[in-house]
């Protein structure tokens, strides 16, 4: 026998593969709505009945480097969201410049283009570019005379490379300003 009670955490469950089957064929702007529970007592089955507005399609593309599919669903906050606004894409911006300075460049430059077509499809494109690949291999402090030099360091954002975890070290204009 299939059968397994409805709780209303597996119809939220339901409710949200749907979204994310739009979601998945790039309709971000999908609204998925669950309208009615049809309880039927012959079989004792609920119908679910949705309102679904697929919304335009839209395309996002990364020029100026590769990244996987994977690597910009995790990055671009409006894949998380399913929706698009300016603030969600500049958090992209900021997102895409965070992990390209962890991967050693230093200089790395986000930008982002919204595009929007006569019949409402959006393009949102992001230029990286990377710059080049830096290694950061020490940090001097100069002219410290309150504390002493092993309390420093462990506070600052800014690391030089280390094993694994800062292959390249840690550095940006934003965290040596932060630091300073």
């Amino acid at each position: 026998l299939n059968w397994r009670p409805d709780t209303e955490a597996r119809v939220l469950a339901g409710v949200g593969t749907v979204r994310q089957s739009y979601r998945d064929k790039n309709y971000l702007l999908a609204k998925v709505e669950l309208t009615t529970l049809e309880y039927h007592s012959d079989t004792n089955t609920v119908t679910p009945g949705m309102e679904i507005e697929r919304g335009p399609l839209v395309s996002v593309r990364v020029e100026g480097v590769r990244l996987s599919k994977g690597k910009r669903r995790q990055l671009l906050p409006i894949y998380q969201e399913l929706t698009v606004d300016k603030d969600l894409l500049n958090e992209g911006v900021h997102n895409l410049t965070d992990y390209f300075e962890s991967d050693g460049y230093f200089d790395a430059k986000v930008s982002y283009e919204q595009e929007k077509s006569a019949n409402g499809e959006q393009t949102i494109v992001y230029k990286v570019d990377r710059g080049r690949r830096h290694r950061l291999v020490s940090l001097n402090i100069v002219g410290n005379h309150y504390f002493d030099l092993a309390t420093l360091p462990e506070r600052m954002k800014i690391n030089p490379a280390s094993g694994i975890r800062y292959r390249y070290g840690r550095y940006s204009p934003r965290l040596l300003e932060r630091d300073l």
